[in-house]
């Protein structure tokens, strides 16, 4: 039989106690991070949904101003241009929010 020395022993388990609280204080730290992550994407999708009205009107003065396009009822967002424009963001946020969550 292997005899192993008590001071030996009594460090071995001071080691992996000490071992086990870091690796609970990282833990910690992963969820807390996640989780503030987690709700600046998900406030950053609410103000990207309540801020459609905004853009548009803004991209209508883009338009207007800078490329000099006139339409006859801007009353309807430019539709093309609105859905070029989610067809480039909304994967974007699809993989921020799979990366994330």
């Amino acid at each position: 039989m292997i005899e192993v020395n008590s001071v030996l022993f009594m460090g071995l388990w001071e080691l992996v106690l000490l071992l086990l609280a870091v690796d609970v204080v990282i833990v910690v730290r992963f969820v807390i991070r996640r989780r503030r992550e987690k709700a600046s994407i998900e406030r950053l999708v609410a103000l990207v949904r309540q801020d459609v009205e905004r853009r548009q009107q803004e991209t209508r003065n883009l338009l207007e101003k800078n490329m000099v396009i006139v339409m006859k009822s801007w009353k309807k967002p430019p539709g093309r241009l609105s859905v070029k424009r989610n067809v480039f963001i909304r994967p974007w946020l699809t993989f921020l929010l799979h990366v994330i969550m």
